[in-house]
């Protein structure tokens, strides 16, 4: 019986994939009872982003003087969007067993970026017809 095969039966679930180096049960110091892998280093990125993602669409905001309730929206899909992910990679880091998936995650990663890429640029624009305007 390998380490996998220990381990799965201690937990009860035998299809949860171990995360790699992760120790037994009895062998598990204090340090121990968190589980990290490369899905949670994912996460946290994605969450890095959808926090600059919210800050740059509050600017616009800002930078619009009353921007439409739309703009509301879609800072309130960012912040449950961050929420969802901050549970998520909490409730995966107390078990030995991946909750998170890496094309999942590859993929949050992505429409992170693009988000944080399309706001950057409306930022900018934004800001550009403002001091067209106040050149004016």
């Amino acid at each position: 019986m390998n380490l996998v095969e220990r381990v799965s039966l201690r937990i009860g679930d035998a299809s949860a994939p171990l995360k790699v180096g992760a120790p037994l049960a009895g062998e598990r110091g204090i340090l121990d009872l968190i589980y990290w892998g490369v899905p949670d280093d994912l996460a946290i990125v994605v969450m890095a982003l959808t926090v600059l993602s919210s800050f740059i669409a509050f600017d616009i905001t800002r930078i619009a003087r009353g921007a439409p309730q739309a703009w509301y929206l879609i800072i309130g899909g960012f912040i449950v969007f961050l929420v969802y992910r901050a549970v998520d990679l909490a409730d995966d880091v107390q078990v030995p067993g991946n909750t998170l998936d890496i094309p999942e995650a590859l993929v949050s990663l992505l429409a992170g970026t693009l988000f944080l890429i399309g706001l950057s640029m409306l930022d900018l624009r934004f800001r550009a017809q403002q001091k067209a305007a106040q050149g004016s």
